[in-house]
């Protein structure tokens, strides 16, 4: 029976206010178990790392995570078999994320331990970082959608103990209905009323407030939740004029306004705090890598290549290089909170991609020799 170091950092009072130092100790702690166990228990993640000179014993610092070799997420989605460190009996749950490139499905695998682990970390960053505790959420999507951004909100709130009374969908028949949606959200006697959608739907919302001279009064302790869709609205509205406008036509503060990075390779989504800054807590780490030469990482707040790792999945190598690009800082935000705060700048174009790319044909090629 593993004694989990990451069990006893989920339940630490205060994860995302300890002294940055603490922080560190306790990623290496977590991480440095986790890499060993795969290395141990995954027979294709074994033969990977042994390609690159890589082992358990390599991970002596914290400074020593960069070492953990990622794995590209393709590679999740490409192989014949799942990528898993445990019994193929054990796992509960298999993502099936389709994908324009590829006819095969993801093949991110849970079992019930990893599941468990992620419902509470993830109930402990939505109540704890973006404060949504109780109240109603109205999303502006259909029910029905496959998607992350549906799915893993659905599953956050019910991790959270919101019932499903509590939730209305938009959205129906591929209609969105503007007038009758402000008058479900004015209508609504259930405090706070909490949004949660693309900005581009919110966008609709927003003009037609602002045409009609028009406001909803929401709560003081609601949030307007956005995650993907920035490509329909940026360089027609950037986020600072989305931000005021939204505050205005809604009444509410600018802080409740929070964006959320969903990543879905590691099954959790990362919420923005009071100063839209989205903290990474400290049972994830993220890190950014040179796209010309992904072993190396890049200088702390330059651009590169993300790699998104959890210690807290044990199902699988949870150790993803994605394709994204963005930055990390490391140190205390302006709210309070400590540790690794991540900027995502979107997809990686030329050498970035092509890394990528390079990454995922040697994975495939070498790992099934």
């Amino acid at each position: 029976m593993v004694d989990w170091e990451c069990d006893k950092l989920l339940r630490n009072k205060a994860p995302f206010s300890m002294p940055l130092e603490q922080v560190k100790e306790w990623r290496f702690k977590v991480f440095k178990q986790i890499f060993e166990f795969h290395y141990k228990h995954c027979p294709l993640y074994t033969r990977y790392c042994d390609l690159y000179h890589v082992a358990p014993d390599d991970i002596r610092s914290y400074s020593d995570l960069n070492k953990i070799q990622p794995v590209p997420s393709d590679a999740f989605r490409d192989m014949d078999a799942p990528i898993i460190s445990v019994p193929a009996a054990n796992i509960v749950f298999k993502s099936t994320t389709s994908s324009t490139t590829s006819p095969k499905p993801v093949w991110f695998s849970m079992d019930k331990i990893s599941m468990d682990r992620t419902n509470f970390a993830n109930r402990r960053s939505f109540t704890e970082i973006l404060g949504l505790k109780d109240g109603f959420v109205f999303f502006l999507t259909p029910k029905d959608s496959d998607t992350g951004l549906v799915k893993g909100m659905q599953a956050t709130l019910r991790t959270i103990g919101l019932p499903p009374e509590n939730v209305d969908y938009l959205v129906a028949g591929g209609e969105f209905d503007v007038e009758q949606v402000i008058q479900k959200i004015s209508n609504c006697k259930t405090r706070p009323r909490h949004i949660y959608g693309p900005p581009f739907v919110f966008m609709r919302i927003v003009e037609y407030l602002e045409a009609n001279n028009k406001q909803i009064k929401l709560d003081p302790e609601s949030r307007l939740m956005t995650t993907g869709g920035w490509k329909r609205v940026q360089g027609e509205v950037p986020r600072e004029n989305f931000i005021e406008r939204v505050s205005k036509v809604f009444g509410v503060d600018g802080s409740q306004i929070r964006d959320n990075l969903g990543l879905t390779d590691i099954f959790t989504m990362l919420p923005e705090c009071e100063y839209h800054k989205k903290h990474v807590p400290p049972w994830f780490y993220i890190s950014v890598r040179n796209p010309e030469k992904t072993s190396e990482d890049v200088a702390e707040g330059e651009t590169g290549l993300l790699v998104y790792m959890s210690s807290i999945i044990q199902s699988y190598p949870a150790f993803c290089m994605t394709g994204d690009m963005g930055k990390v800082t490391e140190g205390t935000c302006e709210c309070g909170r400590t540790g690794q705060i991540i900027q995502h700048m979107g997809r990686a174009q030329g050498a970035g991609a092509r890394g990528c790319a390079i990454r995922l044909e040697e994975f495939m090629s070498k790992i099934q020799k």
